[in-house]
C-alpha cells in the first residue's frame, strides 16, 4: 500500500470541547453490556429488538452466544419484555436482560440471531430465508479498568418517503468516556457471514432536481454517517431497505489509541411512495446483481482513525475517492491546510494545532465527504 505523510501547522482559538410497504417484524436491534463486577468478569447484557407492534408475526427461534461456550436458545415471546413508547408509536422496544460471568479476561463476540428477516427487503437476496443477526465485541480486562459498551439512542426513526431526507439518530454515548467512531457495514446473518448479495441503499438512487436537500440534484445521493446520524439523502424508490453500522470504541492503552470493541445496530428503513407507487424490487435483478456487493464487510471508501488524537491521524482512501482534494478547516471556516491526495493512505501530523475541533473534507468533482476531527 502506498502511503504519504503530510505535515501542517497553525494556531487557532482554543475550543471547548411506494405502494404500501408490508410490515416487517424486526425493525432493528443491538446488544450492550454494563459491568457489574469487573474483578469477577460479571456483566449485565442487554439484548434489544425494535419490532413492529402491528405485525401479526411472533418471535421465532432465537439464539444467543456469549462469545464462549455453546449458544443458548431463547423463547423470544416470553423472555423479552415489551415496551411501546406511546400510543402512536410505530415500533415497540423488546429487551432481555441477562447477568453473565465471563470465564476470564479477553475479547468476547456476543451475538443474537432470530429466524428470519422479512420477505420484502429490497437490497439483499433471499431475505425471507436470511436470519436477523447483530453482534457486539466486548473487551473484558480488569487491568484496563471497567468497560461498558457504547449506548445507543432508543429514539429511532424507521419510516420515510421517497425524495425525503432520512435521518436516524444514533445518539451514541460511552459511559466510560471512551472515544467513538462510526462505520457502515454489510448486515450479517451469522458470525463471519454476511447476508447474500447486498447493495448499500444509495446504490438504488438517482439524481433528481425535485430534491432540494441535495442542492437541486447538483450532488450525488448520500448514504453516510455524519455527526452521529445515519443519513440517506434521499431515497428514489419505495420499499424496505436493510442497513447496518458499527459504533467503535477507542481507549488509550500504553499511550496508543486502541479499538477495544464495538456495538453493531442492524435496521430496516421503510420507504413509502404514495404518489408514483414505486418499489425498489422493480429495479434490481439478483440473477445479475450489478448493484450488489460481496466484498468488504465494511463500507471502507474512507477510513479515518484514531479520532480524537493527540497528534496524528491515519486516513485510508479507496475508490471512488482516489486523487481527491483534502482540506482541513477550523470551526470558523478558515482553511488550515489543503493538499491533493494521490496516495491511498495518508498520515496527518497535527503536533502544532491547538486542542479543539476541526473539519476535514475530501472533494472530488461534485462529491464531498466531511468529518469532524478532534485534536486533544
Amino acid at each position: 500500500m502506498k502511503m504519504t505523510r503530510l505535515f501542517f501547522t497553525s494556531v487557532i482559538i482554543l475550543i471547548t470541547c411506494s405502494s404500501h410497504v408490508k410490515a416487517t417484524h424486526v425493525l432493528a436491534g443491538q446488544i450492550t453490556a454494563t459491568p457489574l463486577s469487573a474483578q469477577t468478569y460479571t456483566y449485565q447484557l442487554k439484548f434489544t429488538l425494535y419490532t413492529d407492534p402491528h405485525a401479526d408475526i411472533e418471535f421465532g427461534n432465537m439464539e444467543i452466544s456469549f462469545g464462549h461456550g455453546d449458544p443458548v436458545n431463547i423463547d423470544g415471546e416470553n423472555d423479552f419484555q415489551r415496551e411501546v413508547p406511546n400510543e402512536d408509536s410505530l415500533y415497540s422496544i423488546d429487551t432481555l436482560l441477562i447477568t453473565h460471568t465471563f470465564p476470564g479476561p479477553g475479547k468476547y463476540l456476543i451475538s443474537m440471531r432470530e429466524f428470519n428477516r422479512g420477505a420484502d427487503i429490497v437490497n439483499m437476496r433471499n431475505a425471507v430465508n436470511t436470519p436477523f443477526y447483530v453482534e457486539t465485541l466486548l473487551t473484558v480486562d480488569p487491568a484496563m479498568g471497567e468497560n461498558s459498551t457504547p449506548l445507543l439512542s432508543d429514539s429511532v426513526v424507521f419510516n420515510t418517503h421517497v425524495k425525503t431526507r432520512f435521518v436516524h439518530d444514533i445518539g451514541a454515548v460511552d459511559p466510560d468516556g471512551d472515544s467513538l467512531s462510526y462505520a457502515l457495514v454489510v448486515p450479517k446473518q451469522a458470525v463471519d457471514r454476511k447476508v447474500e448479495v447486498y447493495a448499500f441503499p444509495d446504490q438504488f438512487d438517482t439524481l433528481y432536481a425535485e430534491n432540494p436537500s441535495r442542492e437541486n440534484g447538483s450532488a450525488p445521493p448520500l448514504f453516510a454517517i455524519e455527526e452521529g446520524q445515519l443519513i440517506w439523502d434521499a431515497p428514489t424508490y419505495g420499499g424496505e431497505y436493510a442497513a447496518a453500522f458499527r459504533v467503535k470504541e477507542w481507549r488509550k492503552v500504553d499511550d496508543e489509541w486502541t479499538e477495544i470493541g464495538y456495538v453493531a445496530r442492524d435496521l430496516i428503513i421503510r420507504v413509502q411512495d404514495t404518489i408514483n407507487h414505486t418499489n425498489g424490487f422493480d429495479y434490481v435483478d439478483y440473477n445479475n446483481p450489478v448493484t450488489g456487493t460481496e466484498g468488504e464487510t465494511e463500507q471502507q471508501d474512507i477510513v479515518l482513525y484514531p479520532n480524537p488524537t493527540g497528534g496524528q491521524f491515519h486516513l485510508k482512501i479507496h475508490e471512488p475517492w482516489s486523487n481527491s482534494q483534502l482540506t482541513v478547516l477550523d470551526i470558523t471556516g478558515k482553511i488550515i491546510y489543503q493538499a491533493a491526495v494521490t496516495q491511498d493512505e495518508v498520515i496527518l501530523e497535527l503536533p502544532h494545532l491547538s486542542t479543539g475541533l476541526y473539519v476535514l473534507t475530501l472533494q472530488k468533482g461534485v462529491k464531498q465527504r466531511s468529518f469532524t476531527i478532534v485534536k486533544q
